[in-house]
């Protein structure tokens, strides 16, 4: 369906997301939870798993591409 709508798929190793949202891909799913409420503001056991494993993938590939925008910046800032 994705593909039908020209909407990009990425998809993260668990190890990768865990990295960017606590700095430990070795992480529990307990330590990813309370990051992700950490970071969003909102009390940890209120959301389910499953939740935080989604917000966490989406916090990761923020981060990723805040990364990528800010090394074209850096690029572009060298020319």
């Amino acid at each position: 369906a994705a593909g039908e709508k020209k909407i990009r798929l990425v998809s993260y190793p668990a190890k990768k997301i865990r990295k960017a949202v606590t700095g430990n891909g070795n992480a529990s799913k307990e330590q990813v939870q309370r990051m992700v409420a950490n970071v969003l503001s909102i009390k940890a056991p209120a959301v389910p798993m499953d939740v935080t494993d989604a917000l966490a993938a989406a916090l990761a590939h923020s981060y990723e591409r805040r990364a990528a925008i800010n090394d074209i910046a850096y690029l572009r800032k060298g020319r």
